[in-house]
């Protein structure tokens, strides 16, 4: 009992209808290396040999992994074995709904000003078709809802806006939240689209796209901010809009990605990531040289990858030298892998 009333006083200040947002101080000269056992509760490794290319997007269930190519999405099984391959178009996103047994997939054509989603069943048989009044970029599923982010670029003056919307999949209606982003920056002078992030949280839908430091909730058709995060100041750098970057929840982990670009060399820059245990209060900042380090497996230095949709997991990928590292620790052909993360709860 006495746990479970810590665990409530703790989550009090961020319950998701409170007015009070979290605000969150990083300091990038104070910063460890950050180890995958800190975190971790399980690792399963999958080979990736009888898959063919680099996931860019992953979405796993109880019975298969799905993988997201740049223009192909593949069914596999949990041991890796590739069952199913479709060509569907570039892909910007994947989400699904275990209840149904579907899987979402976000398409664009840099061609056209809108772009669609298909709906697959499990096995990959295209069931309907969506379209998308702008770009979609990033797609979260969550009590029913279909979650779209997506952009336009007004050319005329550079300027790209972002928005937020619901799809109703019964009658293929699409319905804006009042919000808008509008970026007109550069990344080392060029423009790019900024990535989403929706993830869960108290069982709530938080987005961010990384142009505003802040992480914000979605409730009723209203965003307002949940997390809002400063970067102190750091000698011969400055915090920077990356396109990459993302900033939201892995269960009860809250995740800041940021970059620090080098004053005198805009083409030099340092990629940091920030943890704190929203339960503990512990905080993780990892040092810009370090990254994530695999001290599980030892396969070396990595990225963390998201899944929004399967609730306190991520993905590393590794590529067939960093299995190799491991090959005594790791029972996996000498190829690709996957390791899927579920973190400490």
């Amino acid at each position: 009992m006495k746990k479970i009333l810590l665990h409530f006083l703790l989550f009090l200040p961020f319950l998701i209808y409170a007015q009070k947002e979290k605000s969150v101080r990083i300091n990038p000269n104070d910063t460890a290396t950050l180890y995958l056992s800190q975190f971790a509760e399980e690792v399963t490794p999958i080979s990736l040999n009888d898959y063919n290319g680099t996931p860019q997007f992953v979405y796993l269930t109880d019975e298969y992994l799905y993988i997201g190519g740049i223009s192909t999405i593949s069914q596999l099984d949990l041991s890796g074995k590739v069952i199913k391959t479709v060509n569907c178009g570039y892909i910007t996103g994947i989400t699904g709904d275990p209840a149904k047994k579907e899987i979402y997939i976000s398409i664009i054509n840099n061609q056209e000003e809108t772009g669609r989603i298909i709906c697959y069943d499990y096995a990959l048989r295209e069931k309907k078709s969506y379209k998308v009044n702008y770009k979609p970029n990033t797609l979260f599923f969550h009590k029913n809802n279909l979650w779209v982010y997506s952009y336009y670029i007004d050319n005329s003056i550079v300027t790209t806006y972002y928005k937020i919307s619901t799809m109703d999949l019964v009658t293929a209606k699409e319905t804006f939240l009042p919000f808008e982003i509008k970026d007109d920056s550069k990344f080392h002078g060029v423009t790019l689209v900024q990535n989403g992030t929706f993830s869960e949280y108290n069982d709530q839908v938080l987005f961010s796209n990384g142009i505003e430091p802040v992480i914000y909730g979605i409730h009723e058709g209203k965003t307002f901010p949940v997390v809002r995060y400063t970067i102190d100041q750091v000698e011969n750098k400055s915090s920077e809009k990356h396109p990459l970057s993302k900033q939201g929840f892995i269960g009860k982990y809250l995740l800041i990605e940021y970059w620090l670009v080098n004053t005198s060399n805009s083409r030099s820059s340092d990629y940091f990531y920030y943890l704190e245990d929203m339960e503990t209060q512990k905080k993780y900042n990892n040092r810009d040289d370090s990254f994530l380090y695999d001290d599980m497996y030892h396969t070396g230095l990595c990225y963390m990858k998201l899944m929004p949709n399967k609730k306190g997991y991520f993905y590393i990928y590794r590529e067939q030298s960093d299995v190799s590292k491991a090959s005594g620790r790791l029972k996996l052909p000498d190829a690709p892998a996957l390791f899927l993360v579920k973190t400490k709860q």
